[in-house]
């Protein structure tokens, strides 16, 4: 027979550092022992697949956390990485370097212009202020830039200037042999 304790512990308090969602629901669960060694188990077999070069062991350790309420583990993190990374093509990451380039201009110029510069002066300092970077280009190329990215947040193409947070993935997970500074600006005026 099992006794009862004098204070039972709810399920708040067993999960009182654990963030929640909107509605309060935990986002991630302690699981009671015999459910954490069948996930263990479960992601043992998902990572041993991966080493062996099955990608969609991936698939299967991604809907596991997910079914399980469980952080990712960090074999896991770095097979999604690794997985996005090998599937990008060329032309890809050509593109989204293009277009971090040009996002980068137009912080420039839209700080600037914001600092209390004209647009044209605007245009002129942030071409002197990138001229050292990966991000070099005369005013004319600043002012191109500034409309093109305007007219895709106006046309709600947002997703076309997403940034790495991640340092370690601007370069598909290469030495940073060129790092793309982040924005060189707080706005100094002459």
């Amino acid at each position: 027979m099992r006794q009862r304790r004098d204070k039972e512990i709810t399920d708040d308090e067993r999960h009182r550092h654990i963030p929640r969602d909107v509605n309060g629901v935990p986002i991630f669960l302690i699981l009671p022992e015999a459910m954490s060694a069948k996930f263990q188990r479960e992601m043992r077999k998902c990572e041993a697949a991966w080493r062996e070069g099955e990608p969609l062991a991936v698939a299967e350790a991604v809907t596991l956390t997910y079914f399980y309420r469980q952080p990712p583990q960090a074999w896991l993190e770095q097979a999604v990485v690794n997985l996005a990374i090998g599937g990008r093509t060329k032309q890809q990451a050509k593109r989204h370097l293009a277009d971090n380039i040009k996002f980068f201009r137009f912080q420039a110029v839209r700080d600037l212009h914001a600092s209390g510069y004209s647009w044209e002066v605007a245009y002129e300092i942030a071409a002197e202020r990138l001229a050292k970077t990966s991000m070099a280009g005369s005013a004319v190329t600043m002012k191109a830039d500034y409309a093109k990215v305007m007219r895709d947040f106006k046309a709600k193409r947002f997703g076309k200037y997403f940034i790495l947070r991640d340092k370690r993935f601007r370069h598909d997970g290469k030495p940073d042999t060129q790092a793309v500074p982040e924005p060189p600006f707080g706005p100094t005026r002459k």
